[in-house]
């Protein structure tokens, strides 16, 4: 009878799961070991499995490292983590991975007598792996619009070129939306097509609001009145003339 293959990266040894990453040869020497081995602490499989990330993932932010190739965007990777957790227990194993990398990241990067917390880099990165990104909520979002498909097809190519410059909700702060404006305005696009996706925009800030996304009380979109005053502007120049 074939023996069953334990799940990857995990090995069980004695009673207790570790986290288990073979290193490439042409790097052992440099680590000074074949493989990188942690105990899990936990005899539950399915426990394992959940505590097995962080350790590869810190793992393999090593070895690209020690080769001097681009690290994947780990706050990335948690954020889409904490967003398809199934439980608030795994939701909450799941912040403490991104404590424990914050701290790592705060290490690499202290002085001497600088408290853990008071590091931007290390700040900056529990910000974004646990914000909600701009689009998460968008194709449900569209999936429950009562409007038309070539309305919702706008409203998808507003709201996507709008996360180009804002990919996080804690992104949007109504200072920077107004500079957002303005720039589009100075691109050329009148005063209508500005407050066209300023409301496309505005529908969906409030659906994020309402599922808990970002603060109720979030007016980062409301009442703004550049593109309005930009129109008036325009009305007195051609009365003038």
């Amino acid at each position: 009878m074939t023996k069953p293959r334990n799940p990857p990266y995990l090995q069980k040894r004695r009673r207790l799961w570790y986290a288990v990453h073979e290193i490439p040869a042409d790097l052992r020497r440099r680590f000074g070991k074949a493989r990188f081995v942690a105990s899990l602490g936990t005899d539950s499989l399915s426990i394992a499995k959940r505590r097995v990330t962080e350790f590869v993932a810190k793992w393999k932010r090593k070895i690209a490292d020690a080769r001097g190739e681009p690290v994947e965007d780990d706050a990335a990777w948690y954020r889409r983590r904490l967003r398809l957790a199934t439980s608030e227990e795994d939701r909450q194993s799941i912040l403490e991975q991104i404590g424990r990398a914050a701290d790592d990241i705060a290490y690499d990067h202290i002085d001497p007598g600088q408290p853990l917390s008071s590091v931007p880099e290390a700040q900056a990165f529990y910000s974004k792996a646990t914000s909600h990104g701009f689009l998460d909520e968008l194709e449900g979002w569209l999936a429950n619009s009562r409007t038309t498909a070539r309305t919702q097809a706008m409203q998808r190519s507003v709201c996507t070129d709008f996360a180009k410059s804002f990919p996080l909700v804690t992104d949007v702060r109504r200072a920077e939306v107004k500079r957002w404006v303005m720039a589009r305005l100075n691109d050329g696009l009148s005063p209508k097509t500005v407050n066209r996706q300023l409301s496309f925009l505005r529908t969906y800030w409030r659906h994020l609001s309402a599922t808990g996304t970002v603060r109720e009380d979030d007016a980062s979109f409301d009442r703004l009145a550049v593109a309005r005053a930009a129109t008036k502007a325009d009305n007195s120049e051609a009365r003038t003339a």
